[in-house]
C-alpha cells in the first residue's frame, strides 16, 4: 500500500505493473550489494564449478542493466581474481591476454565452462 496499491483497484494489470516495479529495482543499495558480491565473489565458495559460472554471470548481466555498470576490464578482473587460488594456470594466462588487451569475456566464460565440464565428469 506504501507504493500506491488501492485495494479497491479493479485493474489487474495496475497491481502487476506495481509489483514488476517494486521487485525489478529492489532496495536502494542492492545494485551496490551486487557490485560488492561481484567484486567479493571466489571459486572456492561455490561447491561446483558450474554454480559459480552461473552466478557470476547472474551478477554481471544485472550489474550491465544499473547505475553501477561496469568497464568491460572490471568484469574481467573480478573474474580472474575469483579464479585466481584455484586455477593459477588460466589465471597466469589470462592475465597475459588482459595486458595484451586480446581477452574478452566469452573467452573467459568458455573456459570456465570447460572446467565445469570436466569438474562434472
Amino acid at each position: 500500500m506504501g507504493m500506491g496499491w488501492c485495494r479497491a483497484d479493479t485493474d489487474p494489470k495496475k497491481t502487476y505493473d506495481l509489483l514488476t516495479q517494486y521487485f525489478e529495482k529492489g532496495t536502494a543499495t542492492s545494485n551496490y550489494e551486487l557490485l560488492r558480491e561481484l567484486v567479493n565473489i571466489r571459486r572456492g565458495s561455490f561447491d561446483k564449478m558450474a554454480s559459480f559460472q552461473e552466478r557470476i554471470n547472474y551478477l554481471r548481466q544485472r550489474l550491465e542493466n544499473s547505475p553501477m555498470k561496469q568497464g568491460k576490464e572490471a568484469y574481467l578482473w573480478c573474474a580472474l581474481q575469483a579464479i585466481e587460488k584455484e586455477y593459477t594456470d588460466l589465471y597466469n594466462r589470462a592475465v597475459v591476454k588482459m595486458q595484451a588487451g586480446t581477452l574478452e569475456w566469452g573467452d573467459l566464460i568458455a573456459e570456465f565452462r570447460q572446467l565445469a565440464v570436466t569438474e562434472a565428469s
